[in-house]
């Protein structure tokens, strides 16, 4: 019994990272499913952004927005908020495309 736990031990034991898909060389290049996920998922997260900039931008021009200051201050908070989302989701796009075009290169 002993011997058949040591023989299927030295069959199976490859170690740490004997299973890697790219033979070993270490290249990062790769799309995760994850990230293509993320990628596939971005344009419409970005579109759902400029529609609400654009929702803001037409509160931020009525007068009545001006009336009350505590709605201003909603408002202009939430569209910082809402630009700064889209510019980290325009950076993440691009560095995920500029990554699958690598890939695809190699």
């Amino acid at each position: 019994m002993e011997s058949q736990r040591t023989a299927k031990s030295v069959e199976g034991g490859g170690g740490k990272g004997s299973g890697k898909r790219d033979g070993g060389k270490g290249r990062k290049s790769a799309m995760s499913y994850k990230e293509n996920q993320e990628l596939a998922a971005l344009p419409a997260q970005i579109e759902a952004l400029e529609k609400e900039e654009g929702e803001i931008a037409a509160t931020l021009a009525l007068p009545e927005t001006y009336q009350n200051p505590e709605r201003l201050r909603e408002v202009q908070a939430r569209a910082d908020v809402v630009s700064a989302s889209l510019t980290k989701a325009y950076g993440r796009w691009e560095a995920l495309e500029e990554k699958a075009a690598r890939a695809a290169d190699c």
